[in-house]
């Protein structure tokens, strides 16, 4: 059964101080220790050393003494002897157990940055791994079995992760795809034009079909009269006519009207030929509908995790 030193060694005996460093004389410290002094024979050899009882009730005293804190509060008492302490290095200071947090640590426990606080009311698992906290894992492993007691669920297949509110509103909602499909909405506003010209041809003379207009008649025109001067002259003569022996007086005549005709025009059968000759046509409009409205990855460059979160 272990010894557990609730009380040093000559606690209230007879104790000398130890020094640390080598003595010049050859008695004992803790550097040396016991020394080649201790060995001689003391019945011939006058440099012979007696192994002092007070010292050696201080060596035993220091050992279990030490020996005691560390059964008793899990770590050597913080001293400023123990100075400066390595990182990860545990003391004992007002009732509490420190670990270093820094490499040579002046600092006494409590007092700075350097030392953190075992609790000993809190469970290890429950400090580092507390509820809502997410892990990952580059293996398949679950977390459930990992740490017993305690509750976990896994965040989701195919799924990348997005900062939620500061308020933590909106935590553990999802959305969103690996692929979308674009509307007209979502193009910029364009539009598309062209012009183009047709092939240059010769299309030559072409004819007209032929027809028989027959006779034609133009519309009746031609009527009119004549105006005559004149001067008095007798008439004589012989006839059946009294004008023989009439007398005309000066002035003018109009005679009657006459002289309204038509004429008929022959037309016949015949036709026209017409020159088209080489010439293009510009031509623009409007491109007809392309794509295939398929959807587009919108993926990013990704390494897969596996991700659980603590629910209970």
């Amino acid at each position: 059964m272990t010894k557990m030193f609730k009380t040093p060694f000559a606690a209230q005996g007879d104790r000398a101080v130890v020094p640390v460093e080598t003595q010049t004389d050859g008695s004992v410290s803790y550097t040396q220790g016991y020394g080649y002094d201790y060995e001689r024979d003391q019945t011939t050899d006058p440099a012979a050393k007696d192994i002092e009882r007070e010292k050696m009730n201080a060596v035993f005293h220091d050992v279990t003494e030490a020996v005691g804190e560390v059964q008793a509060f899990g770590a050597a008492v913080w001293s400023e002897d123990g100075k400066p302490y390595a990182m990860r290095s545990q003391a004992y200071y007002g009732a509490k157990l420190w670990q270093s947090k820094i490499e040579n640590n002046n600092e006494e426990p409590g007092k700075g940055s350097g030392w953190i606080e075992f609790k000993a009311d809190v469970d290890p698992i429950e400090m580092l791994y507390p509820v809502g906290i997410v892990t990952w894992f580059a293996q398949n492993k679950d977390p459930n079995t990992l740490f017993p007691g305690t509750t976990w669920k896994y965040i989701g297949e195919n799924r990348t992760v997005r900062l939620a509110s500061a308020s933590g509103s909106d935590v553990m909602t999802t959305g969103g795809a690996d692929s979308v499909t674009l509307a007209v909405d979502n193009l910029p506003a364009h539009a598309h034009t062209f012009s183009a010209n047709t092939s240059s041809f010769d299309y030559g003379t072409k004819g007209t079909s032929t027809f028989d207009h027959g006779i034609k008649q133009t519309d009746t025109q031609g009527q009119h009269t004549h105006t005559v001067s004149a001067g008095t002259a007798q008439a004589y003569g012989t006839g059946s006519c009294d004008a023989r022996s009439a007398t005309h007086v000066d002035g003018t005549l109009t005679s009657g009207s006459s002289g309204n005709h038509i004429h008929n025009v022959y037309i016949g059968m015949h036709g026209h030929t017409v020159g088209i000759g080489a010439h293009s046509h510009s031509v623009s409009g409007t491109t007809a509908n392309a794509g295939s409205d398929s959807a587009m990855s919108v993926t990013n460059a990704f390494i897969k995790l596996m991700g659980w979160y603590r629910s209970a």
